[in-house]
C-alpha cells in the first residue's frame, strides 16, 4: 500500500507567517516560531520514515522552491494552489494521488504536540477506516487523511462550502463523511498555535 504524508507550511518570513501572533510577540519571533514548528514536525516525520515506506512532501507557500530547498534540504516540494484552505488541500491531495499513492494524509505545521507515534497511528487507522481526522480544540483539525477513492467522491463536500477558521470546521466535515456513508477514525484532540494563549500553553507543556 502506497502511503504519503503532506506537511503544509508557510515560509517563515517576518510579517507573513503566524500573523495573529505578531501583536503579542512581534513579526520576527512569530516567523521564528513558524520555522521551529515546521522543523520539529519534519524531524518527527523523519523518525516515522526510518521504519516505514511512507513518503513525504512539503506543501509550501511564500517562497520559491529553491528557497525551500535551501531551508529544508533535498525533499519533495509541492507549491500550494488555491484561494482558500480547502482548495489548497484539495490540490495537494489530488497532486499526490495522481502520482499513484493510495492513502494520503495532510497535516498542518502548527501543532507541536503532533509526533511520529501519532502520525503512525493515523496511517494505521487509515488502513481500517475510509478517513481519519485529528481535531483541534478550536473546532478545526490538524490532520485529515483518506483513501484515493474516498477523495474522488468526497472532495467537493470536504473542501468546498466549509466555514474555514471557525469552530464548525470539524463538526461539518465529520457529518459530511458520515452522511456520505463513509467511516471515520478520530484522533486525539490537540491544540494548534494561533494565539498567544496557545503559545503559552505549548511552552508550559514542553512542546516548544
Amino acid at each position: 500500500m502506497k502511503q504519503h504524508l503532506i506537511i503544509c507550511s508557510k515560509y517563515p518570513r517576518a510579517g507573513y507567517s503566524k500573523t495573529r501572533l505578531i501583536v503579542d510577540i512581534g513579526a520576527e519571533k512569530a516567523a521564528l516560531l513558524q520555522k521551529e514548528m515546521t522543523e520539529k514536525l519534519i524531524t518527527e516525520a523523519d523518525l516515522l520514515f526510518q521504519e516505514t515506506a511512507i513518503s513525504l512532501s512539503l506543501s509550501y507557500s511564500g517562497a520559491s522552491e529553491p528557497i525551500m530547498y535551501k531551508w529544508l534540504g533535498d525533499r519533495s516540494f509541492l507549491a500550494q494552489k488555491g484561494d482558500c484552505l480547502g482548495s489548497r488541500m484539495e490540490h495537494a491531495f489530488a497532486s499526490i494521488y495522481a502520482k499513484g499513492y493510495e492513502d494520503v494524509i495532510v497535516v498542518g505545521s502548527d501543532v507541536p504536540a503532533l509526533d511520529s507515534n501519532l502520525l503512525q497511528k493515523a496511517f494505521n487507522e487509515l488502513e481500517k477506516y475510509d478517513t481519519v481526522i485529528g481535531p483541534t480544540e478550536d473546532g478545526g483539525y490538524y490532520l485529515i487523511g483518506m483513501k484515493k477513492d474516498v477523495f474522488c467522491n468526497l472532495a467537493k463536500n470536504l473542501f468546498h462550502n466549509i466555514p474555514w477558521s471557525t469552530e464548525m470546521v470539524y463538526p461539518i466535515s465529520a457529518k459530511r463523511i458520515f452522511d456520505s456513508g463513509y467511516t471515520l477514525f478520530t484522533l486525539p484532540l490537540l491544540r494548534d498555535i494561533d494565539h498567544y494563549a496557545d503559545l503559552l500553553y505549548a511552552q508550559e507543556k514542553g512542546y516548544i
